[in-house]
């Protein structure tokens, strides 16, 4: 049974990786979104250029790290 899906507004280019309460994914546009796991809405997007993300994001000692197609390494801190 489906629960949610959602649209983060362009391809996606990398699998899912779950964080906490949190969906990550990369995008072809450059971006790296954070989507909510109960619902799937998009709870904040970063956009890191224009070079589209070609690895999943993971997390380390409280950063999202994500990689892109241009060969820059983004080290994202999204905590409060």
């Amino acid at each position: 049974e489906l629960q949610w899906e959602s649209q983060v507004g362009a391809e996606i280019t990398t699998g899912p990786v779950v964080a906490g309460s949190t969906v990550l994914v990369g995008t072809k546009a450059g971006h790296v979104a954070g989507l909510d796991a109960e619902s799937g809405k998009v709870a904040w997007d970063f956009k890191t250029g224009h070079s589209e993300i070609t690895s999943s994001p993971i997390v380390s000692g409280g950063m999202i790290l994500a990689a892109a197609r241009d060969g820059t390494l983004y080290a994202i801190n999204v905590g409060n």
